[in-house]
């Protein structure tokens, strides 16, 4: 009995630790694009267990304003994600892969995908304000 309620209790502890991040909350921070735009991003994230669904805005170079979703999956300080660009102007889907700093409040990113100027790369960098 005693070693069932051990491994329950481990069970619990892992699981429940493997996304202890809440990033529940709006993100601000900048992003680049293919080593010649740059800009900023907000993203109004949720989080359901290891899910995390939200909208996305961005500007580049202050003048070319897009948004849409991302959506993705946390796996310990890893969130995998996914964004959709609904802007009519120039629809695009990235996906890509960030870095969950240890405190809980700050994120690198990496993506790569394809927007109406083609093939993107981008990286970039964002902070929970609430």
């Amino acid at each position: 009995m005693k070693k069932i309620l051990i491994i329950a209790f481990f069970l619990f502890f892992v699981s429940s630790s493997s996304y202890a991040v809440d990033l529940t909350g709006r993100w601000e921070g900048s992003l680049s694009i293919s080593s010649s735009f740059s800009g900023i991003v907000i993203m109004d994230l949720e989080q359901d267990g290891k899910r995390v669904n939200g909208t996305l805005f961005f500007s580049i170079d202050g003048e070319d304003d897009r948004s849409g979703r991302i959506r993705g999956t946390i796996r310990k300080n890893t969130l995998r994600f996914s964004i959709m660009i609904t802007s009519p102007e120039c629809p695009a889907s990235y996906r890509g892969t960030a870095r969950i700093a240890t405190s809980g409040d700050l994120m690198d990113f990496t993506f790569r995908g394809n927007d109406c100027d083609g093939k993107q790369r981008g990286e970039g960098s964002v902070e929970l304000l609430d």
